[in-house]
């Protein structure tokens, strides 16, 4: 005969049972309330099959090594009520002539009694994500640093996760770090667990959202341009970089979520441009203005991602000077259309740093101009 296994499976700490109105049950224990609404627990107590068996027999001592209990089974397994306490048990196998083959090894083991957690509230019951204030306190009864705290959805009772990163500031409080993957809009609750699978809930959940519904930003910002095409515009402006250029920006957030914000952007931009070609110098200033959609998507509270597309008018000014006299000057007014990405770094609510490029197409009348805008610009937000 194979030995047998000499641990048996008996564990009462971190199990996440459903209380159910008269009985609960695990691989390990179950229990049901008795009529004062007390839980009466039983302990299961299993072990590895030995094969020819006819019998197995569980001598379970107390503390004082005083036999309380001596019962066969003919399957590994048998169910036992014990009181919170130390315990040491041991399993006799007999065989099919109805002799003790062999028993075990002594294995001690806890008993630990189980306790009812209570929540009497949670706070703060809003959470903005503005403020950066991830931290929730528990007020109740029977919590511990062996309770398990979890978190579910506010609105379907969905187990979301554990919470691991929490404090005791004073007897009756739990302060919970929120985890990053759940920082976002939305309604939670908290379960609590004790050892021994009694459990209790919040009594109202909490929401995460947002202090303000929109924002609003401001930003000013240096802006070169970068030509791409057009073979007269490169004739003229032959030169691969233009320092010359100025951004100013007015963004309107009015929609958030957690897949990102929407928003509306007014856009004006000065570019002075100076070239020219067979003995005639052109100088040129370029005034746009025009209305961009924009996408952000926090890749944390300090990083933002910014996407815009949109398209508004372009005023010209030309002013041609030949080798012996001035010329004459030309205006027009085009339409441009652009679209880009930038980052946003906060330094705190108010004050931030974009980054980006932006690809712009004017549509002259007798040509096109592609061009790509590098930019740095400092903000407000409101």
């Amino acid at each position: 005969m194979s030995k047998l296994l000499k641990k048996c499976l008996l564990s009462l700490l971190f199990l996440l049972p459903t209380l159910l109105p008269a009985q609960e049950k695990s691989n390990n224990y179950y229990f049901f309330l008795l009529e004062d609404g007390q839980p009466h627990f039983n302990q299961i107590i299993s072990w590895d099959a030995v094969q020819d068996a006819l019998k197995y027999e569980l001598i379970i001592k107390n503390k004082d090594d005083r036999v309380i209990y001596r019962e066969e089974s003919v399957l590994p397994s048998q169910e036992v009520s014990l009181d919170p306490g130390l315990y040491h048990y041991a399993v006799s196998v007999y065989n099919l002539l109805k002799k003790e083959e062999f028993q075990t090894n002594w294995v001690s083991m806890r008993i630990m009694k189980a306790e009812q957690p209570v929540i009497h509230s949670i706070s703060p019951e809003k959470v903005y994500i503005e403020e950066e204030n991830y931290t929730i306190k528990l007020k109740g009864e029977q919590l511990f640093e062996v309770t398990q705290y979890w978190l579910l959805d506010g609105k379907t009772g969905e187990v979301l996760t554990k919470l691991e990163d929490f404090s005791f500031p004073k007897e009756g409080e739990v302060e919970i770090r929120l985890p990053q993957e759940y920082r976002r809009p939305g309604v939670y609750s908290v379960k609590v667990i004790n050892p021994g699978g009694m459990s209790g809930s919040a009594p109202q959940p909490y929401t995460i959202g947002y202090l303000k519904p929109y924002d609003i930003t401001f930003s000013l910002g240096y802006n070169p341009c970068i030509p791409l095409s057009n073979s007269w515009f490169e004739q003229t402006w032959d030169q691969s970089f233009y320092p010359a250029g100025l951004l100013l920006r007015t963004d309107l957030i009015f929609l958030k979520s957690r897949f990102g914000y929407l928003g509306t952007e007014l856009q004006g931009s000065g570019h002075y441009f100076l070239g020219g070609e067979n003995g005639t110098d052109v100088e040129a200033f370029f005034w746009s203005g025009g209305l961009n959609l924009l996408y952000k998507y926090l890749l944390s509270p300090e990083i933002h991602l910014i996407m815009r597309l949109g398209g508004g008018l372009v005023y010209s000014h030309y002013a041609l000077e030949y080798e012996t006299t001035d010329g004459p000057s030309l205006e027009s007014l085009d339409p441009y259309y652009t679209g880009g990405l930038s980052l946003q770094y906060y330094f705190n609510r108010f004050l931030f740093l974009e980054a980006g490029l932006d690809g712009k197409k004017i549509d002259f009348s007798t040509y096109d101009m592609i061009g790509i805008y590098p930019f740095v610009s400092v903000g407000l937000s409101y």
